[in-house]
């Protein structure tokens, strides 16, 4: 791990915090596609690019591994302030310390980027009934569920015998 203070700028230091952290991804889909194309995309990692921050500091945060990933996060975000996943992911480390406000800004900021970001509505909707305030919980929880409803739809279609049927 990069000394703190120094984040992860130096291309070296951050190749190899990402290649230990999607490690054991590699594990389990070694002979997968998907496990590939972990492998490609670490390598082709650009450490300097605001994308790449916001997407290792995603894997750090499900890994509870929270002051590196927000530092991360904060880069990315200095550099593209539109990055919802990272805005999300910030919400869920301000969550963790307790820091409600700021969980509250960073998810709807999240959502205000992509409403349909489902995760964000279910740990925003819990928040609001957590602060008791049940009017704007019910809201997001009934949006949280029409999307849902909408990526089955979509996926059913998708795969569905009759929309693969052309022609006879």
């Amino acid at each position: 791990m990069p000394p703190q203070g120094t984040g992860c700028d130096t291309p070296p230091n951050y190749m190899r915090r990402a290649r230990s952290v999607l490690e054991p991804c590699f594990a389990t889909v070694r002979s997968s596609a998907c496990g590939h194309f972990l492998k490609d995309w670490v390598r082709a990692l650009d450490p300097s690019h605001p994308q790449s921050k916001a997407y290792l500091g995603d894997i750090l945060v499900h890994r509870r591994e929270y002051p590196e990933a927000l530092e991360l996060l904060n880069q990315g975000l200095e550099a593209r302030s539109d990055l919802r996943i990272a805005h999300y992911n910030r919400g869920i480390i301000f969550q963790e310390r307790s820091q409600t406000a700021c969980a509250l800004d960073e998810y709807q900021q999240a959502i205000r980027l992509d409403p349909t970001l489902a995760d964000a509505r279910y740990r925003l909707a819990k928040l609001w009934r957590v602060l008791g305030r049940t009017d704007e919980a019910d809201r997001e929880f009934v949006l949280v569920k029409e999307l849902h409803q909408k990526f089955t739809d979509e996926l059913l279609q998708k795969v569905s015998p009759s929309s693969n049927a052309g022609p006879r």
